[in-house]
């Protein structure tokens, strides 16, 4: 299962399914629960992808999304392989399912569908990922070698963290999708490394070897983010 989108993320009420290959669909797990069940009929692994849905919980209409991207954290995540059927969230208790859809996927294979807007957000994650990765090596090597202290080094992350986010702002001001926000894949590459740092059990080098097999994930993933 790939990581849950903010809770704060807010679809539009009513949105249907947009990808073919990918199909979500709720089912009753437990008394009085919901939960969405992910079916990849596409020939490779989904790696990245953007579900939708609405319910009703007393008497109120309300919107939720989850989803995410392999490729937003070291090591990566688990991506839905095909012809797989995979657990996504729950609803809150007592709810009822009213709409669901997958509004974006990004496959194993490049190949990509949904909306336009979804997916090119997905995609801007990623380069921005690849091309932050060059920094945050920059800086571990150097920190490695006594050249930055830790605590300018978690200084430099913060200020990479906050020029992404700054990014991300600009980037949304030109997608029809209000709800949706770069914010949720721009930053991956500083806020891993803030929390890693803030890690003790966690050393410089552990996080330099991490950041490598990332960033050769990255290169070698389709489509080509480069």
């Amino acid at each position: 299962m790939l990581l849950p989108i903010a809770a704060g993320l807010a679809m539009p009420l009513g949105a249907q399914q947009v990808a073919r290959d990918l199909k979500v669909e709720y089912k009753k797990t437990g008394e009085g629960t919901f939960t969405a069940f992910l079916h990849n009929k596409h020939k490779a692994d989904a790696t990245a992808y953007i579900a939708q849905a609405t319910f009703r919980i007393d008497g109120k209409q309300k919107p939720t999304a989850f989803g995410g991207d392999t490729l937003a954290n070291p090591g990566g995540g688990y991506p839905l392989l095909p012809d797989s059927v995979t657990e996504g969230n729950s609803l809150p208790p007592h709810s009822e399912p009213l709409t669901a859809g997958v509004l974006a996927v990004i496959y194993a294979d490049g190949f990509s569908e949904g909306d336009e807007d979804g997916v090119q957000m997905m995609l801007a994650g990623r380069h921005r990922s690849y091309l932050d990765l060059q920094k945050a090596l920059a800086l571990l090597r150097e920190a490695a070698e006594g050249k930055i202290l830790p605590v300018v080094l978690l200084q430099r992350f913060e200020e990479m963290r906050k020029a992404d986010a700054a990014d991300a702002d600009q980037l949304d001001e030109m997608i029809d999708i209000p709800s949706l926000r770069h914010k949720y894949f721009m930053s991956a590459v500083p806020s891993n490394a803030v929390r890693m740092l803030q890690n003790p059990q966690v050393s410089i080098p552990a996080i330099q070897a991490q950041f490598e097999q990332w960033m050769q994930a990255l290169a070698v993933s389709k489509p080509d983010i480069r």
